[in-house]
């Protein structure tokens, strides 16, 4: 078996060409060559719905039909593209898993989600969260114009981009508790997340069992990737 891969947090978007500059490459030089590719959220920089006609992300959804012909891909929903649906799945030939999963490889396991229900300090933008993930708010929100969505988007963008600004840095990252139940209820001893943009691996303790946790890196600053095989686990950068 060969590499299982995991990105997150590319945040793609027109404005960014270099972000889709090495997205494209790692589809077509990386990812295709390997056993299963995990994208864990926050692929996009916005998703407005499966709908949408913006040629940009035509083109991304192109890219990634022609990756699942030949490699698996699962996505795991994250705080921009949540939206992303069962349209977007069909036409990209991508796997949507829950917000959490257990995988397992290589005779051993792993429990990937976004990161976003581990901050569970940050209660403000839990309740928000909930809200979003509603099944009313959704409706009422794909019922809107492509323009409005778009609009509505760009406030909510704003808006969370001044609230983040007055929080402290830890209410924002990962809370311990929230960790250790997480891996204890998937009865595993790794954790692989994205979301906090602190791109890192952590070793814990979980019920004085020894685990870890893997913080995947945005794209923003250094495009990169984690491999899993039968070597263990690595991280490695993107270079073109």
């Amino acid at each position: 078996m060969s590499d299982i891969l995991f990105i997150s947090d590319l945040h793609l978007d027109e404005s960014e060409p270099d972000i889709y500059d090495h997205f494209k490459y790692f589809l077509e030089n990386i990812a295709s060559s390997a056993n299963t590719l995990y994208i864990l959220g926050d692929l996009f920089e916005a998703w407005v719905g499966d709908d949408d006609d913006d040629d940009f992300y035509g083109k991304c959804q192109q890219d990634l039909k022609k990756l699942s012909a030949i490699t698996p891909i699962y996505f795991i929903h994250g705080n921009r593209d949540f939206l992303i649906g069962q349209q977007f799945s069909e036409k990209t030939g991508i796997t949507i898993l829950e917000d959490t999963q257990l995988i397992e490889y290589f005779n051993s396991s792993a429990v990937i989600t976004h990161g976003d229900l581990l901050c569970t300090d940050d209660i403000d933008y839990q309740k928000m969260r909930q809200l979003f993930r509603s099944q009313p708010w959704q409706q009422e929100m794909l019922s809107k114009s492509l323009l409005e969505r778009r609009q509505i988007a760009k406030a909510y963008r704003m808006q969370s981009t001044q609230n983040n600004s007055n929080k402290s840095y830890n209410i924002m990252d990962v809370n311990p508790q929230a960790v250790a139940e997480t891996l204890t209820k998937h009865n595993s001893s790794t954790l692989i997340h994205g979301h906090t943009h602190r791109p890192d691996r952590h070793e814990i303790q979980v019920n004085n069992k020894a685990c870890e946790r893997i913080v995947l890196s945005d794209w923003e600053t250094q495009p990169s990737y984690l491999v899993w095989n039968k070597d263990g686990i690595s991280v490695k950068n993107i270079g073109i």
